[in-house]
This record gives structure tokens, C-alpha cells and sequence, in this order.
């Protein structure tokens, strides 16, 4: 489902840079499938990768 939404503002020039780093990051841990950040922006829950804040891989194992 489309949102109908306004596009988003132009990236800072160092915004851009942060979401390359973000980017590269997400490649890094989870290679270049970025299917859930897509779906999460065509959901309208993030304006893309300058809402992502933090890329972590979390290993199975004991977690609380």
C-alpha cells in the first residue's frame, strides 16, 4: 500500500554521509538484502535510512 505523504526534505550533506555509513554498515551485517528497511519506509513507519540510528547484528543465543 502507497502512503500519500509529502516526499521527505532533502539529506544535509552530512546526512548523506550518515546514511552512507548507515548503509554500508546494514551491507556489512546483513549483505545488500535491505528489503526490511524498505518495507518499513513504504509502511510509513521511517522517513528511510536517515531514521535508522543504529545497525547491530544480534547472534541466537540467550537474550533478556
Amino acid at each position: 500500500m502507497k502512503l500519500n505523504r509529502p516526499p521527505p526534505r532533502p539529506l544535509s550533506e552530512q546526512e548523506k554521509i550518515e546514511v552512507a555509513r548507515k548503509r554500508a554498515e546494514w551491507i556489512a551485517a546483513f549483505g545488500e538484502d535491505d528489503d526490511m528497511i524498505r518495507r518499513l519506509y513504504e509502511a510509513g513507519l521511517i522517513e528511510g535510512w536517515r531514521s535508522i540510528i543504529k545497525v547491530e547484528r544480534i547472534e541466537n543465543g540467550d537474550h533478556q
